[in-house]
């Protein structure tokens, strides 16, 4: 069938149903497929096309069927005209398994045409070798691809294989062991394209069945984007060493080796900086924290692997604090200003299921500094939420494998969470946040500003009017401190907005305080009369301490997520991710409210706010949002200064 504007919208799917408008949510989203009952990778490709009133086309290619790793899955395309608001039903690019076809990548040729890149059981292999069990089977056989030449509508019939040379680590999975001729991996990283008109793709090799001591390579053709026939495209594999002392490698590996005891370097994406031969390379461990690589020399070699920092340099050097994530997906991508983000978040989760919680997603930004020596340096800015679900409760939401569309100075994200492939359209000041992050005070929707200069000052004028959370509202609430000798106190309150000498553990209002048994541990309160809620950060906070003598900065952001509500915080200009677990930390810096705290949380005190009389400390100023802050527009209170 001819895919046309007006054919489309017949076949377009509704776009997902939201209780409170939030461009964040996945239930707001558009969406893309929900024909199955499993979707992952929706992938995009996108070039301008004058014949439509959108002026642009946008393909997009999943994995899909019934249940991750079930038999039937299937790799498949899809079409939108309108710039995401519609799309076509699914083109098949292999047909329902068995045998399964899986993880489609796509490039986009200046021709026009499409490939699509996927692991495809190719021998049907459904057994362990020795054994009498059937396995799963999406990540066996070879890595191949297809192409279509008319936007999706059919795709080749003859598919092609990108060559794999076995190394080591290949030789050590069951069915190698067994002679036979199957690969263990997987392709997630999409393919990025250089100036020179080269093409590279990542994927993972599981040297032991099932996910377990694996390595990243890359493959890259010099002239897949020029061919005629495919079967012509050149590929070279990456890392290529000249012998078995190859950096980050391990004697007699071929591909980019894991460290330290957990062998795991699995989903790797490259960034490329604007000297495309220094590159930084981020993937997934079960360590708790993101990995990180790099090389300068295009990525024949690779400096040693070590956990990613909020600093990170094409020269193998970090700086600041580690970079907290799970077993799951991280999506970087350079977009066309030459600026950065990429998706992680912001949880440790250890040991060999590692998996983790993938809600919310947050995002991170950054913009390369090119050194003195020619290497480049990126500084990753402090995380924002960019995606999250209402269902954080069950664990069922997993979301990811995103894919970023940038159309004229717009940007949308595709995602799923395991069941269905949705759009989201993003409102740029979040992006524009992460790459400048602002140096002064939000104004939009302040209803404090209050200097606190004397005693007759610790009652602040206030409404007692903040948004319901549990209807997808928020609020922000910051203070400067000046901090003694002796620290933060336990227990002790810096504002309140309950009723003063009420003894009612459940007396509307919302407080900022410090944990009752801990000092420096900063925390939220909040009661709607009937039910209350409370959450306390570590001392140990993004890279600072909470109770250092000197100004300090606090800040508890409440924000409605859609009614299931989240607080998080930040301390002198940092997010608060939860600090070193070694030392007493937390794996995570933010907690989900679930609903638990109904209706609207104001106090009930004519006194307004009321400024804790502080030990060792003193506040000197206070400000409240009658909205959630995005986390860089808090910090830039702290950089704008007391």
């Amino acid at each position: 069938m001819k895919i046309t504007l007006g054919s489309l919208a017949t076949l377009s799917l509704a776009a997902g149903q939201c209780a409170f408008p939030d461009q964040r949510n996945i239930e707001c989203a558009t969406i893309i497929s929900n024909d199955h009952s499993y979707y992952d990778q929706p992938y995009c490709v996108h070039t301008p096309d004058s014949t439509l009133p959108s002026g642009h086309k946008i393909l997009c290619v999943v994995t899909t069927g019934v249940g991750e790793g079930g038999r039937s899955q299937f790799t498949a395309s899809t079409v939108s005209l309108d710039l995401g608001a519609t799309w076509s039903n699914l083109t098949h690019i292999e047909p329902v398994g068995p045998p399964e076809a899986s993880w489609a990548m796509p490039v986009l040729t200046p021709t026009g045409r499409v490939y699509a890149f996927y692991d495809y059981n190719s021998e049907n292999v459904t057994m362990l070798p020795g054994t009498n069990e059937t396995v799963r089977a999406d990540m066996l056989g070879h890595f191949m691809f297809k192409y279509t030449d008319d936007w999706g509508e059919t795709w080749s019939d003859e598919r092609y294989e990108v060559p794999m040379p076995v190394t080591s680590c290949d030789q050590k999975n069951q069915w190698q062991q067994a002679g036979q001729d199957v690969m263990v991996g997987w392709g997630v990283g999409k393919p990025t394209i250089f100036k020179d008109g080269s093409v590279t793709l990542g994927f993972t090799k599981i040297c032991t069945y099932f996910l377990s001591d694996d390595e990243a390579i890359f493959f890259r053709s010099s002239n897949l984007l020029e061919v005629e026939d495919p079967a012509d495209a050149v590929w070279d594999t990456l890392p290529f060493y000249d012998n078995d002392e190859g950096h980050g490698s391990g004697v007699g590996q071929d591909g980019m080796r894991a460290f330290g005891p957990n062998l795991v370097n699995e989903e790797g994406n490259l960034l490329p900086m604007s000297d495309e031969n220094h590159m930084l390379n981020f993937w997934r461990t079960i360590d708790g924290f993101m990995g990180f690589g790099s090389t300068t020399d295009g990525g024949k070699t690779w400096h040693d692997g070590q956990f990613a920092r909020m600093s990170t340099s094409s020269d193998g050097k970090t700086g600041g604090r580690v970079i907290k994530q799970p077993r799951g997906p991280i999506t970087p991508r350079k977009f066309d200003n030459g600026k950065f983000v990429f998706t992680y978040y912001t949880y440790s989760q250890y040991g060999p299921n590692g998996f983790g919680d993938r809600n919310p997603m947050w995002v991170t930004g950054g913009v390369e500094q090119k050194n003195d020596d020619g290497t480049f340096t990126v500084d990753w800015s402090e995380p924002e939420i960019l995606l999250y679900s209402t269902h954080a409760e069950t664990g069922g939401d997993r979301i990811g494998y995103p894919d970023f569309i940038e159309i004229e100075g717009r940007y949308w994200i595709t995602q799923t969470q395991k069941e269905v492939a949705g759009i989201s359209e993003i409102d740029p000041a979040i992006f524009e946040g992460l790459w400048s992050p602002p140096t002064t005070v939000a104004t939009d929707g302040l209803v404090v500003d209050a200097v606190v200069a004397s005693v007759d000052d610790m009652s602040i004028d206030f409404e007692n009017n903040l948004p319901n959370m549990s209807e997808g509202g928020g609020f922000t609430m910051c203070a400067w401190v000046d901090v003694n000798e002796g620290g933060l106190g336990m227990g002790e309150i810096l504002l309140d907005t309950r009723e003063e000498g009420s003894d009612n553990v459940n007396a509307s209002g919302v407080w900022l305080g410090f944990h009752p048994d801990e000092d420096n541990r900063f925390g939220i309160g909040m009661s709607n009369g009937t039910a209350s809620f409370e959450y306390f950060g570590n001392v140990d906070c993004g890279g600072g301490h909470v109770g250092d003598v000197g100004l300090t900065h606090l800040c508890a952001i409440a924000d409605g997520l859609g009614g299931q509500g989240l607080v998080y915080f930040t301390v002198n200009g940092e997010m608060c991710d939860g600090g070193d677990e070694s030392n007493g930390g937390q794996p995570k810096g933010f907690e989900h409210l679930f609903g638990s705290v109904e209706g609207d949380v104001n106090g009930r005190s004519e006194d307004g706010i009321r400024v804790g009389d502080l030990r060792n400390g003193k506040v000197k100023s206070v400000r409240v949002w009658d909205r959630a802050l995005r986390t860089n527009e808090a910090t830039g209170g702290y950089r704008a200064g007391l």
